[in-house]
């Protein structure tokens, strides 16, 4: 019995733990994971959000805040000059949490659409951004096809979809796809950033994660397996530029995934 009055747990339940946790880790498959559970998730992280590191909220690292502040950094002086965006710019922003990229855009732009399916996030952004073009709407990118063409919205002729895919079973990320020649205006310009299973595939179901003390479920694909997507579903893109996000090796703390993006372009 330890001093607090309860027992340490035994190598049987440790051992035990880990045969589930391995179970949760599902390496090469393709399953999908439960939506309303990702929800579940993501409806917590709201309530980690403190103005001196406001990104931990969506980009994680609780117990490493400055190492959250430096991976924004990197991502925004390595990807926001090739995004060359300007006055005529119509950016839509997939995913755009607490509106951490357009906490980033600081020149004027024609316009800006944040989309995030959590309500907590939104309202957070739109406290943060209250820029006259700025605007942000509480949805799930699945549904943004019909919420565009209901609205009458012009295609966007940038688009930033970073760390969202991965909480989208394969279908939906086709989908997705499928719809940007739609959305997206001719010479439009997509900047796409994901974390990606270095080695192979990687699903978490019902996976309990210490670092973030909740119940993680998420979907780590290939870099290939993203390319091969992209050529099938969405011909008419050109990928411009691809790789590992961070050049420094410290920014990446994760030995299984790392933080890949890609720069495609529509060529009619």
């Amino acid at each position: 019995m330890s001093k607090f009055g309860r027992k340490g747990k035994s190598w049987q339940e440790k051992f035990a733990a880990e045969r589930k946790n391995t179970r949760l880790r599902i390496k090469g498959e393709k399953v999908d994971i439960d939506y309303s559970k990702t929800k579940e998730f993501f409806d917590s992280r709201e309530n980690k959000y403190n103005e001196e590191h406001p990104y931990v909220t969506t980009m994680y690292q609780d117990a490493h805040p400055q190492l959250t502040d430096e991976r924004n950094r990197a991502e925004v002086e390595k990807i926001l000059p090739l995004l060359e965006l300007g006055s005529t710019s119509r950016i839509l922003d997939l995913g755009c949490g607490i509106g951490r990229w357009a906490d980033a855009i600081q020149c004027g732009v024609e316009g800006y659409l944040g989309v995030d399916f959590s309500k907590g996030f939104i309202e957070i952004a739109k406290k943060r951004n209250r820029k006259s073009t700025f605007e942000f709407v509480q949805m799930s990118v699945c549904d943004f096809g019909e919420y565009f063409r209901t609205h009458g919205l012009q295609p966007f002729n940038r688009l930033i979809a970073a760390g969202i895919l991965i909480y989208l079973n394969d279908s939906d990320v086709e989908a997705l796809f499928q719809l940007l020649p739609e959305i997206l205006a001719p010479d439009a310009i997509a900047y796409l950033r994901e974390p990606v299973g270095v080695q192979e595939r990687l699903t978490l179901r019902d996976f309990f994660s210490q670092e973030l003390n909740h119940d993680y479920h998420t979907i780590y694909r290939t870099a290939e397996e993203y390319c091969s997507i992209m050529k099938k579903a969405a011909p008419d893109f050109k990928i411009l530029q691809s790789g590992f996000l961070f050049d420094r090796p410290q920014l990446n703390n994760r030995q299984e995934t790392s933080q890949y993006y890609y720069l495609i372009k529509r060529m009619r």
